[in-house]
């Protein structure tokens, strides 16, 4: 049985008690976020044992509708986004560098699963190619983490190296690394197509967060090195997801299928908590200057 430490999603015997779950097993296809009050109900149903799933192609219909209707993966439900509004310059550069943390242990979740992936050669080859990508390959040999601390540094005065990170982003780092550290090779496929997948909206999230920056800052939005690291993602990121897609479909078999849903489903859920946390942490902050 595999120990999820970081979400409560069972590998067998779902609890069903407290929500309707009064869909049939073989209408899993057509997923319907409102037929679910939570995003913890949603999981369980979408990783039970009982549910039957055509195909991988219906899998990651399901998966992605999940990601979508999940309160803070998009910028429409986003905790930050929403209460941008309340944030100052201080308080905003805060998340900003916060999120920096993030962009710069991503590189590492890959590394460590393309070492955990050395006899699935597909998935290898297309966490290499990411890796490259992710160092350079597309933008004239520079790193897209240097990129982005040129472009903070410089255009928004932000200074990323060597910065404190907060409370929230401390324990939600440490819990994507244990994630990308397990020894599950269908639930670590889940959590590579989860951070590819999440990424594609978060870079919308961070367009919102930067653009609010450079407004109280009297600037008009960003350019130069800034739009760069953030439009190229916007880019990147859904190529990164579906090349993840196209690779690991040939090893996720009856038996890893559970694996892999759950494994998508723990870094959304990881994802969805720390932006609620941080927004919670900043209007605790905002709050108590009245």
């Amino acid at each position: 049985m595999l120990d999820l430490q970081l979400w409560l999603l069972p590998q067998t015997g779902v609890e069903m008690t407290g929500f309707n779950d009064t869909l049939p097993l073989e209408s899993t296809s057509s997923f319907r976020p409102n037929s679910f009050p939570t995003s913890w109900s949603r999981a369980l149903w979408l990783s039970s044992p009982d549910r039957v799933y055509a195909n991988f192609a219906q899998i990651i219909e399901c998966l992605r509708e999940f990601l979508a209707s999940t309160e803070g993966l998009i910028p429409e439900t986003n905790q930050i986004v929403r209460v941008l509004h309340y944030l100052d310059m201080k308080t905003t550069e805060y998340v900003l560098v916060d999120y920096s943390h993030l962009s710069m242990e991503a590189v590492h979740f890959l590394l460590d699963a393309s070492l955990r992936l050395w006899d699935w050669p597909k998935v290898r080859k297309e966490i290499e190619h990411n890796i490259k990508e992710e160092k350079g390959l597309k933008t004239r040999g520079v790193p897209h983490l240097e990129i982005m601390r040129q472009g903070y540094r410089n255009e928004l005065r932000i200074e990323t190296d060597g910065r404190a990170m907060g409370p929230a982003t401390k324990a939600f780092l440490g819990k994507l690394r244990k994630t990308f550290r397990t020894e599950s090779k269908g639930f670590l496929c889940g959590a590579l197509v989860a951070l590819e997948g999440t990424a594609i909206p978060e870079f919308h999230t961070l367009d919102k967060i930067v653009t609010h920056y450079c407004q109280l800052n009297g600037q008009t939005g960003y350019a130069g090195k800034v739009a760069e690291y953030i439009d190229g993602h916007k880019d990147f990121e859904i190529g990164h997801e579906q090349g993840l897609i196209d690779s690991v479909e040939r090893y996720i078999t009856p038996d890893q299928q559970f694996k892999f849903i759950k494994g998508y489903l723990a870094v959304c859920l990881t994802l969805a908590e720390w932006w609620r946390q941080m927004a919670a942490d900043r209007m605790v902050g905002v709050i108590s200057k009245f």
